[in-house]
Formats: C-alpha cells, structure tokens, sequence
C-alpha cells in the first residue's frame, strides 16, 4: 500500500495503517480524497468483489464518492448501506404556476443551479406570460 498518495494520510502515521485491519476507512479515504492511481492500486490489491462488499457497507459516503460506486459496480442505491443516511430529495409540492408537479421541477432546478426559488419563480412565470399568446395573458 505503499503505492497510495501521501495526501492521504494527513491525519495518521501512514505505517500504522494495516491494508486488512482498516480495509474500510482505506477504501473510504481513497474514495473521497483519492485519485484515480490510489483507486487502481486498490482494485489491484482487493479485487472489485471485495471493495463491492465494502464499499456497500460503509455508514457514509460523499455524494460524489456514492455516484461513482453506484457506477462502477452497477448496484443499485438500496444495496448501499449509506443510501439510508444519505439526505433525502423528497420535495414538497408548491404552487408555482398550478401544478405540484411543476413546482416540484422549479424546486428541483433551484437547488441544483443555487438560485433562490422566489427569484426561479419570478423568472419562470416572466418566461411563462412571454410564451403565452396574448389573447390569454390578460
């Protein structure tokens, strides 16, 4: 393991690591705080069969780190033990233009391009009433 990156083990004496013993906080670090060399180098060393079971056993995992193993080992979220902790996307239905499922997009879209959602709303319904003919807009 003496092939990983230095920068892993800012917080740790790095020969008091054992590959067996802290199999999972390695796989995790190399996951959140790797790079693609230090992931290689664990596939060479676990096998994928072993870093799926404990890659699917961790209580935790950034986003990112989540949406790659859900990738690379083709699983789907359920079989992730973190999926349970992760935070919940469930929005609730707000009345933008009418319809929930509408507003449900607006919310989504906010979020995702960090825009406040009374602005997102105040640009939607501009964009809505530009499109609309005008015999309906009045």
């Amino acid at each position: 393991m003496t092939a990983l990156s230095d920068h892993l083990f800012w917080d740790v004496d790095r020969s008091s690591i054992d590959p067996q013993r802290h199999a999972a906080w390695l796989v995790k670090r190399v996951l959140e705080y790797g790079r693609w060399r230090d992931w290689q180098v664990l596939v060479a060393h676990y096998g994928k069969p072993e870093l799926a079971g404990l890659v699917t056993g961790l209580r935790s995992l950034q986003p990112r780190a989540f949406a790659f193993c859900r990738a690379w080992f083709r699983l789907p979220p359920s079989s992730f033990r973190c999926s349970a902790s992760m935070p919940s996307r469930k929005t609730e239905p707000l009345q933008v233009l009418g319809e929930s499922a509408e507003s449900t997009a607006h919310l989504d879209l906010a979020r995702s391009v960090r825009v406040s959602l009374p602005n997102l709303k105040r640009r939607c319904k501009q964009e809505c009433l530009h499109h609309m003919p005008t015999s309906l807009s009045r």
